[in-house]
């Protein structure tokens, strides 16, 4: 990622994280997520006030996945595996994200980042997979305001400050 960042960029604050969980199914959700953060502080749009069409398609892209993958891993009842849990994973170190210019983009990666935080301090995250009813609605909350924010996007992309953008357009 920092071949693809511009010059004189901020490093924005760590994401804070817990280094260690026990459940695989947060674990492999919170791996799409750090994808969709990084997606989102390099892709076309970082560097404007206005979110291009097909970032905005990738942005839509990437809730249903996990809105999916979620359904998929809560639908499942919670297993017992003796064998492997409790058992301590580390969790992937989150990724190192730099400010972007455009206030979609800041607004999607804080949403991200607060799920990414969410999953890994929750009850959920030592269980053995599956997620507490609790957690579950938090998740779910946070991913309707991530697709409401798609919603915002498409309503009004952005606008086009040429002199006020203080990075090079994408």
């Amino acid at each position: 990622m920092p071949d693809k960042v511009p010059s004189g960029t901020v490093q924005m604050d760590p994401i804070e994280s817990v280094e260690i969980v026990q459940n695989g199914d947060v674990i492999n959700l919170i791996d799409w997520i750090d994808s969709f953060l990084v997606e989102l502080a390099i892709n076309q749009s970082h560097a404007t006030k206005t979110t291009h069409p097909a970032d905005l398609g990738r942005y839509r892209n990437m809730a249903a996945l996990f809105a999916d993958q979620l359904t998929l891993k809560a639908a499942r009842p919670p297993l017992d595996l003796p064998a492997s849990h409790p058992r301590q994973r580390k969790l992937p170190e989150p990724p190192i994200l730099f400010a972007v210019e455009n206030p979609y983009n800041m607004e999607l990666i804080t949403l991200w980042s607060l799920m990414r935080i969410e999953m890994a301090m929750s009850q959920s995250a030592d269980k053995a997979s599956s997620f507490e009813r609790a957690d579950l609605a938090r998740y779910e909350g946070l991913l309707a305001k991530i697709v409401e924010t798609h919603d915002a996007i498409e309503r009004f992309p952005g606008i086009d400050l040429p002199d006020s953008d203080s990075q090079s357009p994408a």
